[in-house]
C-alpha cells in the first residue's frame, strides 16, 4: 500500500518512458470529453519529454479512437481491462493484435443463465462487435457514454457459434442496480470456482473477463516489450480496476473523484477529472 500524499518532487531523477491513463472518470470529464489543458499536457509530454502516452481502459477498441486520435497518439492501447491489447488505433492501419485473452466458451452459458435470473442488461464484446439480445435504457446509455453501437442479436446462438469455434469474447458486461450486481458477483465466482476475473468498474457495472486479464498484466507485457522497468512508468486512475497499475508504477497517480480505498494505493492524489486532474499531476511531475 503506498498512500503517501506528500510525494512532491517534481524533478525526480527518474526518467519516465510510458505513461499508462484510465479513460473513463480520469482522462475523461463528467461531459465525457477530454478538457484543452489535458489534451496539451498529453501531447506536450509526448512531443517534447518522449513519453508514450497508453490508453488502459476497460472499453472497446471503438470506444477508444477518437480520444485516441484527438491525441494523436500512435502507442499501443490496452482494452477490456487488459483483455486486449493492440499495437495501433490509428484511422488508416488495421487494427494489429499484440496480445488476446478470451473467455473460454464453457463459462457463457453459465454466467448468462444466472443473468437472466435477475433484472439485468447483459452484453458480450468479442474484439469491435458488441451484442446483446435485449435493448434497454442500460444499453442506451452505454451507447451515449462509448458512442458506438449495439448489435442486437440472439445470444443463445452466439454462445453455440462461440463454442463451436472454441472461441469466446473479450468481455462481458452486465448491467443493473448494484445490489443485485452484488449477488451475481458472488454467485458467479462460486459457479465458476473463481476462474474468472469479475469486478464491478461502477456499481451498476459487473465486468467478467479471461482470469488472466488485468491492466497489471497488459502493463507487464508492455514493459517486457519496450525493456522498460516498472520504475519508469506512471499510472494515472480512479477506480478499484486502477489499484493494482497503481501500485506497480514508480509514480501512480489517483484522480481526486477517486474513492478514498483507490486513493490510498496511489503516490500522490491530483484533481478531479473535471477539474484538470491530469495536467495538474502531469505538469508538477514532467515538466
Amino acid at each position: 500500500m503506498k498512500g503517501n500524499r506528500n510525494f512532491t518532487n517534481p524533478k525526480t531523477q527518474i526518467l519516465y518512458k510510458l505513461l499508462f491513463i484510465d479513460i473513463d472518470g480520469t482522462l475523461l470529464a463528467s461531459d465525457h470529453q477530454i478538457s484543452p489543458s489535458t489534451q496539451a499536457c498529453i501531447k506536450r509530454v509526448s512531443l517534447k519529454n518522449k513519453i508514450q502516452t497508453i490508453l488502459t481502459t476497460a472499453r472497446p477498441p471503438q470506444a477508444v479512437k477518437d480520444f485516441y486520435c484527438v491525441l494523436n497518439l500512435s502507442s499501443p492501447v490496452v482494452c477490456f481491462n487488459g483483455a486486449l491489447i493492440l499495437k495501433d488505433l490509428a484511422p488508416d492501419r488495421n487494427d494489429l493484435v499484440l496480445q488476446s485473452l478470451n473467455i473460454a466458451p464453457k463459462f457463457l452459458e453459465q454466467v448468462y443463465a444466472i443473468a437472466a435470473e435477475s433484472k439485468v442488461n447483459i452484453s458480450f464484446y468479442a474484439s469491435s462487435e458488441w451484442i446483446t439480445d435485449c435493448y434497454d435504457d442500460w444499453i442506451m446509455q452505454e451507447e451515449n457514454i462509448t458512442r458506438t453501437k449495439v448489435s442486437v442479436a440472439d445470444v443463445s446462438m452466439q454462445i453455440n457459434n462461440w463454442a463451436n469455434e472454441n472461441y469466446g469474447p473479450h468481455k462481458i458486461l452486465i448491467m443493473g442496480e448494484p445490489d443485485e450486481l452484488d449477488n451475481i458477483s458472488k454467485i458467479l465466482k462460486v459457479k465458476t470456482n473463481h476462474q474468472l476475473a469479475i469486478y464491478k468498474s461502477k456499481p451498476t457495472y459487473l465486468e467478467i473477463m479471461n482470469i488472466a486479464a488485468s491492466k497489471n498484466t497488459a502493463i507487464e507485457y508492455l514493459l517486457r516489450k519496450y525493456n522498460v522497468s516498472s520504475k519508469e512508468i506512471i499510472a494515472i486512475g480512479d477506480n478499484y480496476n486502477d489499484i493494482e497499475m497503481l501500485q506497480m508504477a514508480g509514480l501512480g497517480i489517483a484522480m481526486g473523484n477517486a474513492p478514498e480505498e483507490v486513493k490510498m494505493h496511489a503516490d500522490f492524489i491530483t484533481l478531479d477529472n473535471d477539474s484538470d486532474g491530469i495536467s495538474i499531476a502531469l505538469d508538477q511531475f514532467i515538466p
